[in-house]
């Protein structure tokens, strides 16, 4: 019994060291394993990366975004060229109908550059995105004004009917009347005091002593538009907006249109406002301030949406197409 249990005990320490053993060799049978996996990972990233190199970049879209890769710090400064002139342009042609037109040209071309970019990897695919946004909402507001348009000359041509139904001969000289007592109160309507113009909406008021085209100019760009201009005073007038059930659905119908333009207009300025905020103002007003305003709460609250939009949005949709 005595030989047994020192034999036992031999055993028992045997198989300790041999544990000790055997887990050693398992860590590092698994180190070895994880070596090679990060060799295999390490391998294949190398290949990738001659791969995308310029030995073998030998397509039309490896060439062309090649190209935008060498010259990406140039027209990332013709595209906030562009989109300053797209901005400009849109907020003029509220007051020059003829823009219009160029507006939409020129946000096509920073959409068109900020593709080229956004496939060459040089940009986000966000920023992308939000040239697209002006463009669309720059159609839409151009086709809803269109449609107040349309609506304001609607309201006229009913008007037109009810005075020659009203006049007792239906004779040529009895239209031509009618026609031209709507014509004259349209225009007294448009070409009356701007100070008489009532809007449901915010907007900026001038004094008397401020020129009329000035005036004007405010109207038309608070108005988002001409059409919307004219159709809002002729909202105001009784005369031309009176009791009509013909007139009241076409009212309907151009608070629609109005309603179009206001929204994709708005929504516009503000997403690109958003976006600004986050990538831009937010950065760099955390930089000017000193440490004592910026180590609390708020400061940590804002640095982290700031960090949060710039890696989970901005550079999460930042790829090179075809890598």
């Amino acid at each position: 019994m005595i030989e047994l249990n020192e034999q036992l005990i031999r055993l028992h320490s045997r198989a300790n060291t041999y544990r000790t053993t055997v887990s050693g060799a398992e860590t590092r049978f698994a180190a070895i394993i994880e070596t090679l996996r990060q060799s295999g990972r390490d391998a294949a990233s190398r290949l990738r990366t001659a791969m995308d190199g310029d030995g073998l970049n030998d397509s039309i879209l490896d060439n062309i975004t090649g190209w935008v890769q060498e010259n990406a710090e140039i027209l990332k400064a013709i595209r906030q060229v562009l989109q300053v002139i797209t901005t400009a342009l849109s907020v003029l042609s509220f007051v020059f109908p003829v823009l219009p037109p160029f507006a939409l040209a020129a946000g096509l071309l920073t959409a068109g550059l900020g593709l080229l970019l956004a496939a060459s990897g040089e940009i986000s695919w966000v920023d992308f995105g939000l040239d697209v946004l002006a463009v669309a909402t720059l159609g839409v507001g151009a086709i809803a004004s269109k449609g107040v348009g349309q609506v304001v000359n609607l309201m006229r041509a009913n008007r037109l009917a009810v005075a020659t139904n009203a006049l007792p001969q239906a004779t040529s000289r009895g239209f031509a009347a009618a026609s031209r007592m709507v014509t004259n109160s349209f225009d007294n309507v448009l070409g009356g005091a701007l100070t008489t113009v009532k809007t449901p909406i915010p907007r900026l008021t001038l004094g008397e002593s401020t020129p009329a085209f000035l005036r004007r100019a405010v109207e038309l760009i608070t108005a988002k538009g001409g059409n919307n201009a004219d159709f809002l005073r002729l909202l105001q007038n009784p005369t031309v907006t009176g009791s009509n059930a013909t007139i009241d659905a076409l009212i309907s119908l151009g608070q629609t249109q109005r309603f179009t333009a206001q929204l994709a207009s708005g929504t516009n300025l503000a997403l690109h406002q958003i976006d600004s905020t986050l990538v831009d103002r937010i950065p760099a007003l955390l930089d000017a301030l000193p440490d004592t305003f910026t180590d609390n709460m708020v400061g940590d609250a804002l640095e982290g949406v700031s960090d949060w939009y710039n890696e989970s949005v901005q550079d999460a949709s930042t790829w090179r197409v075809g890598s």
